[in-house]
């Protein structure tokens, strides 16, 4: 199968842009400036399709489940 639909695509916090749609494959997300964590659950329509994330303030990403990312803002000073 060559498809490259997204079947699920959830954020823990902030604003998916576009508002998901199966068919649109690419995103992006807004976060408040409080945000320390954004998990990401993401399901193909094909299970062999692969997908790239691209982080540009969040640094860790831990796979937690084949489908759900967690991405974590690095500790700054003077901040927990």
């Amino acid at each position: 199968m060559d498809n490259a639909d997204l079947e699920k695509l959830k954020v823990s916090a902030g604003k998916l842009i576009p508002r998901f749609k199966a068919s649109v494959t690419d995103y992006a997300v807004t976060v408040g400036s409080g945000t320390l964590e954004l998990k990401l659950t993401i399901l193909t329509s094909d299970s062999g399709a692969s997908y790239v994330i691209k982080v540009s303030h969040f640094t860790l990403i831990q796979l937690l489940h084949p489908s759900i990312l967690l991405c974590r803002v690095p500790k700054k000073e003077g901040r927990p």
